[in-house]
């Protein structure tokens, strides 16, 4: 019965040897995507706020609707009809605004 408990304890010490170096070279995967998704250009493919003007939103800003004061992030811009998709704090709703209808967390709460 020893030779058996020690057996699974070598076996699960190596399993979690396996897991260290696996999480390890992830962290590079998740650095490229990171790189992917959240940089302005998306690597020279579409700039995140093409069709919207000179807009100093992008996608990941925080704003604020300006009619409501709601906080929310900006998630996406539909290009087409020139809005900002934006969610709400938990991730679980989101809405589209005109430009004019929101504000940088920022500058709004300068004024």
């Amino acid at each position: 019965m020893e030779g058996f408990i020690a057996l699974v304890a070598v076996f699960a010490s190596i399993l979690q040897i396996v897991l260290f170096f696996k999480l390890w070279g992830m962290t590079n995967d998740i650095k490229e995507i990171k790189g992917k998704y959240l940089s302005k250009t998306n690597d020279g493919k579409h700039d995140d706020t093409s069709g919207i003007g000179d807009s100093d939103i992008i996608v990941g800003s925080h704003i604020v609707v300006i009619k409501t004061e709601k906080q929310m992030k900006v998630i996406g811009i539909d290009a087409q009809s020139n809005q900002f998709i934006c969610s709400n704090n938990n991730g679980l709703t989101s809405e589209s605004f005109n430009r004019g209808e929101i504000e940088l967390f920022s500058t709004f709460y300068r004024k």
